[in-house]
């Protein structure tokens, strides 16, 4: 049988536990939402009038685009030098880099 007094403490060291908690959360810096990034879209090219007619119902298959494994990543990186890769801070792909790429690959 626990006695009132213990309760008490024990119930009151509770408390002051989760006060603590609450206040570490509230001063704690705030995050910064993440910035998405996606490819820019092309420009649109002036072209000259090919010699032959466009061919009817036509389709081009692009195949899955393979790029480098350090780049397959959520986390947009760079190179700063011939054997340095950065990223940016807080800056992630909008959608998965090699579907960017093989979208903008198609419409160019």
């Amino acid at each position: 049988m626990s006695t009132p007094s213990f309760t008490r403490r024990a119930a009151a060291l509770a408390l002051a536990a989760a006060a603590a908690a609450v206040l570490t959360g509230c001063a704690s810096a705030p995050e910064r939402a993440p910035t998405l990034l996606t490819l820019p879209g092309t420009p649109a090219i002036a072209t000259a009038p090919s010699a032959a007619p466009p061919v009817e119902n036509a389709t081009l298959a692009v195949a899955r685009l393979e790029i480098p494994e350090y780049l397959v990543s959520r986390r947009v990186r760079y190179r700063t030098d011939g054997a340095t890769l950065a990223e940016w801070p807080d800056t992630f792909w909008a959608e998965r880099i090699e579907v960017g790429l093989a979208r903008e690959f198609t419409s160019g």
